[in-house]
């Protein structure tokens, strides 16, 4: 039986509809010294996300199936991302979206869900007038945010600068309508809705 899939902007309600873990982890949105896990700074994440919706920017979708939360992709644009400046990994001077997190809960895990999710994000990034969209890809961890390097590489993503454990990837949005035909059969019954209350499941296990 077809499940049915929406997804929805991540906004300030939509973000209390997340794991407790990933809704009030700032480990991106700061450079503080704590580790990935629940912030020490109360209503960081809140803040930061307001302040992006407040610039004009909607930084990531939530996917549910059957009313229960499935996924999210979380984003924003790298001068918004304070922890890049401290991460080991390569960098790059590109104006460019980056993707601090890509999740799927284990259950719903090789069904499709997270590269249509995040086709999505991609489309409505290219439709905002963004060229680029940046992350790092850790080759060994998958359970690492932003995510596994074989996963963005099967959704266009192309790395530019190597690393033995996080390369940096990118996909030029241009490039998009190359491969969103190879994954439109994907999106077939994924609703888009503009807003709506939905009873998510709880989360396996965080997102960091």
């Amino acid at each position: 039986m077809r499940k049915n899939r929406s997804v929805i902007d991540l906004t300030h309600n939509t973000l209390a509809l997340l794991p407790t873990e990933c809704a009030q982890c700032c480990f991106w949105e700061t450079v503080s010294n704590h580790p990935p896990g629940i912030c020490k700074e109360p209503g960081a994440k809140a803040r930061w996300i307001s302040q992006l919706i407040s610039s004009g920017f909607v930084p990531g979708k939530v996917m549910f199936v059957d009313n229960a939360l499935a996924g999210f992709v979380l984003y924003a644009p790298k001068q918004s991302v304070p922890r890049l400046a401290r991460l080991p990994y390569p960098s790059s001077e590109r104006d460019s979206v980056y993707i601090t997190c890509v999740y799927v809960l284990p259950d719903l895990r090789g069904r499709g869900y997270g590269k249509s999710l995040l086709l999505e994000c991609l489309k409505g990034l290219t439709s905002s007038g963004w060229a680029t969209v940046e992350t790092h890809g850790f080759v060994e961890r998958d359970d690492r945010p932003p995510g596994p390097r074989g996963f963005f590489e099967s959704c266009g993503f192309k790395t530019v600068t190597t690393h033995p454990e996080a390369p940096l990837l990118r996909v030029e949005l241009k490039s998009l309508a190359i491969w969103y035909r190879r994954l439109v059969s994907e999106l077939r019954g994924v609703i888009l809705v503009p807003g709506g209350q939905h009873s998510p499941r709880g989360c396996e296990k965080p997102c960091i």
